[in-house]
Formats: structure tokens, C-alpha cells, sequence
């Protein structure tokens, strides 16, 4: 499938609705642009976490066990592997750009 789409002001475009239907992309999902070799740009969705949606749906899911130790932020950090630390950042600066911009836009 090819869609043609102009560039417009600073650099914005919309991804056509059909391709996000496909993919299953909706408003607050993550993508990154990655330049390739070739010249041309991959666009993925960023996985933030598998299975969150459990937490939302039964928020009990997210309450812990009364024998369960709470844990400090940089000790829950410390746990997580190096990608999932990536994908924290990522998570986190994308949520406090959108709070930015929203707080520019009053």
C-alpha cells in the first residue's frame, strides 16, 4: 500500500487513517522514526508494556499483597533489564513532553 501525504508545517504529517486501523495504532501511542542506510525512515509503535491492560481492567490486579515489600522508585528501576529501563524513559519523556506542551498551550 502507498500513500502519498504532503509535509506540512514544522515537519507534521498524519499517518492515513487506514494504515493506523491496520496497525492498531490510536492517539497516545509511541512511534519512533529510525533512518535506515538506504535513506528511508522505519516507523514503529513502541511496546511500552505487555499485559497493562490486566492492570486497568481490574485495578485489585495492581494492589500489592499484604506480604509483598513496597519497593522505592530507583529500587523498582533497578530491577527492570535494559530494555525495560528504555522503554520507561521513553514512556516518561513522551508523558512529560505532553504535559509540557499542554501547560505552553493556556
Amino acid at each position: 500500500m502507498t500513500v502519498r501525504k504532503f509535509l506540512g508545517k514544522e515537519g507534521r504529517t498524519t499517518i492515513p487513517y487506514s494504515i493506523r486501523a491496520r496497525l492498531g495504532w490510536e492517539e497516545g501511542d509511541i512511534i519512533t522514526f529510525t533512518e535506515l542506510d538506504d535513506g528511508s525512515v522505519l516507523i514503529t509503535q513502541e511496546i511500552l508494556c505487555d499485559g497493562c491492560e490486566d492492570l486497568y481492567d481490574n485495578p485489585k490486579n495492581n494492589e500489592p499483597d499484604e506480604a509483598e515489600e513496597e519497593l522505592t522508585l530507583q529500587e523498582a528501576l533497578d530491577e527492570l533489564t535494559d530494555q525495560e529501563q528504555r522503554e520507561a524513559l521513553i514512556y516518561l519523556i513522551s508523558k512529560w513532553a505532553a504535559i509540557q506542551a499542554g501547560a505552553s498551550r493556556r
